[in-house]
């Protein structure tokens, strides 16, 4: 394993070294854990929800091309009326992951094949931490607010899926 520590001033300039980890990562086939002054938490939580990931769905197994993984999750209520979105517009919602990461989470968004943002949260900047190594596609989409913000919300989880899915304005 190789560890990268930044003091705070990376994480006063958002410096974001996961690029760097990428590439550390691919050429020498270890595993990184970036730790600093603020990001011990985000970088722990995008490790461990790939961990357990790959664990419950190797990264050959079948996936659902229409299944959708909502990641930052809020109220119930909230949760409800975005995956009804979803399934409106012929995506399968798959369930919601983060703040809650726990293994009942992770069984439930296991087979998608899309993973989109819907609340900004401090974990999107290490989210491609999590899934790297996993045959899914990562959508960081504004957040889901007013009419507006749901309709490209929407649209980018449906041509996510691919251009057969895309939502016509």
């Amino acid at each position: 394993a190789v560890i990268v520590h930044t003091g705070c001033l990376a994480d006063m300039i958002a410096d974001n070294p996961v690029p760097a980890i990428r590439r550390i990562e691919r050429t020498n086939r270890s595993r990184v854990y970036w730790v600093g002054n603020v990001n011990d938490r985000r970088t722990y939580t995008a490790k461990l929800l790939r961990d357990r990931l790959s664990r419950v769905v190797p990264a050959g197994a079948p996936r659902d091309p229409l299944g959708v993984a909502i990641l930052g999750g809020g109220t119930p209520a909230e949760n409800g009326e975005l995956q009804a979105l979803l399934t409106q517009v012929g995506l399968s919602s798959q369930g919601i992951i983060i703040p809650e990461v726990g293994m009942e989470q992770v069984r439930e968004v296991a087979g998608a094949s899309i993973f989109i943002w819907a609340r900004q949260s401090e974990l999107m900047d290490v989210s491609a931490l999590a899934f790297d190594d996993l045959p899914v596609t990562l959508v960081r989409a504004p957040s889901p607010v007013g009419i507006e913000g749901t309709i490209e919300w929407l649209r980018q989880a449906a041509e996510a899926a691919g251009p057969e899915h895309s939502l016509v304005d």
